[in-house]
């Protein structure tokens, strides 16, 4: 196998990890029910901060809350932030969502 089809290797199984880990992480019943309880506490927003270095917004998962959080008149919000881990520079990803 040549390098490329090494790296490509990594590539597909570096994108079904993101796949899986945003599909549990971002459960829509896990996401409204922490919603509902910062709403039953008053809040107008509630924000889930992630702490793997994962492209959480571009996955599927994160499209399909996305649409749905719309459909019932959420604003949604995605905020990037960075941090060192692994002596190297990673972005990190924070989902806010207003009512």
């Amino acid at each position: 196998m040549t390098k490329a089809k090494k790296a490509d290797g990594f590539r597909k199984e570096s994108a079904a990890a993101r796949e899986e880990y945003a599909a549990a992480a971002l459960d829509a019943d896990t996401i409204l029910g922490e919603a509902a309880k910062a709403a039953a506490l008053g809040e107008q927003a509630h924000a889930i901060v992630f702490d793997r270095p994962v492209d959480l917004p571009q996955t599927e998962a994160a499209k399909g809350l996305k649409g749905l959080l719309l459909q019932h008149g959420f604003a949604v919000e995605w905020q990037k932030r960075t941090a060192m881990t692994g002596g190297m520079e990673k972005t990190l990803w924070t989902l806010i969502i207003r009512w």
